[in-house]
C-alpha cells in the first residue's frame, strides 16, 4: 500500500458520517488529506460541504445536478461522478484531464473548458452510452493516449483522429 494512502484510511475509521466531516477540526481534517493535494482548500470545503448537506439535505447526498454543484468544492464534474457512481444517474460527462484531452486531440470538441466540452460530448454520444463515456476516455487516456507518450499508431480510434491524421498527412 502506498504511504499516502494510510492517513486517508485512518482519516475514514474517524469520520465516517457527515457529522464527523462537519465538526472535526480543520487542522486534523488538513493533516489526512495532505496527500491529495490543495489540501488546505479541501480541507475548507470539506466541512463546508458537510454542514450544508447536514443543513439544507437534512444529512442526505443530494441527487440533482443543480443541489450538488450548490455544495461548496462541487462542480460538473464532480457532480457528474457523484450522480453516477452513488445514483447511477448518467446525466453528463465528467470533463477530466483525460476527457479533454482527448476531445481536443481527436476533434470531438475544439473547446477549451470542461463545461463546453461537456456539451458538445453530449451532443455527439446517444445518452444511454453516458455511464460509459468517462470511463473509456480515463481508460483510453491511461492506456493509448498518454498525454507524454501517446501509443497513436496502436490507437483503435486514429482513424478518426484529427491530431493523427494531421500528423500523418491525412
Amino acid at each position: 500500500m502506498k504511504e499516502s494512502i494510510k492517513p486517508l484510511l485512518l482519516f475514514f475509521n474517524v469520520a465516517k458520517q457527515f457529522g464527523d466531516f462537519a465538526t472535526i477540526e480543520l487542522s486534523e481534517l488538513e493533516n489526512f488529506i495532505h496527500p491529495c493535494g490543495f489540501y488546505k482548500n479541501k480541507a475548507k470545503n470539506i466541512k463546508l460541504c458537510a454542514n450544508q448537506i447536514l443543513e439544507k439535505f437534512h444529512g442526505e447526498v443530494p441527487h440533482t445536478m443543480e443541489e450538488l454543484t450548490s455544495l461548496a468544492g462541487v462542480g460538473r464534474k464532480s457532480a457528474n461522478v457523484i450522480l453516477l457512481e452513488v445514483f447511477g444517474i448518467a446525466e453528463g460527462i465528467a470533463v477530466d484531464t483525460h476527457a479533454k484531452r482527448i476531445s481536443t486531440l481527436t476533434g470531438l470538441s475544439q473547446e477549451k473548458e470542461p463545461e463546453k466540452i461537456e456539451q458538445d460530448l453530449i451532443k455527439i454520444f446517444p445518452k444511454d452510452s453516458l455511464k460509459d463515456i468517462n470511463h473509456l476516455f480515463v481508460w483510453h487516456g491511461r492506456n493509448t493516449c498518454v498525454a507524454r507518450s501517446p501509443k497513436c499508431t496502436n490507437c483503435v480510434i486514429n482513424s478518426y483522429c484529427q491530431s493523427y491524421k494531421s500528423k500523418n498527412n491525412g
